[in-house]
């Protein structure tokens, strides 16, 4: 997933918990409850975000019979 938005994503987490906004101030305030970043938050525009593209690899032989 890529975020497109105007704004900076912020994701952050309290134990189980897990927070999405895009307005700076409710971040910090969230941040100073015990929030934590997570995966590089804040997110610009392109950035990818919850997975990154890779090849596909597999891990033993293909044989078809």
């Amino acid at each position: 997933m890529q975020w497109n938005g105007d704004t900076a994503l912020y994701l952050i987490q309290k134990s189980n918990q897990y927070f999405i906004t895009t307005n700076a101030t409710e971040y910090l305030n969230k941040i100073q409850d015990g929030y934590n970043d997570v995966l590089g938050s804040p997110f610009q525009y392109g950035d990818d975000v919850g997975y990154i593209y890779t090849d596909f690899t597999y891990p033993g032989d293909l044989i078809s019979t």
